[in-house]
């Protein structure tokens, strides 16, 4: 069973709010796209790539680089 964690913000300005919305949402993505490169690496290989090995190869999408580089 997978436990969530809801938080609730409150108090932000509406560019504060959309800012907000753009890194979760760029966040995602970096994590989407990690997680089928690993799966695609074990499909080929048959062993599990690391996620420290796994930046290496996910550094070049679009997503990571609208990340500014102290989030990512």
């Amino acid at each position: 069973m997978y436990l969530t964690q809801k938080n609730h913000v409150r108090g932000l300005s509406k560019h504060e709010y959309v800012i907000l919305r753009l890194l979760t949402r760029l966040s995602k993505n970096i994590f989407n796209v990690t997680n089928y490169t690993i799966r695609q690496y074990y499909k080929l290989n048959n062993k599990f790539l690391r996620y420290e090995s796994a930046y290496h190869l996910v550094k070049t999408n679009v997503n990571y680089g609208h990340m500014p580089s102290q989030v990512a």
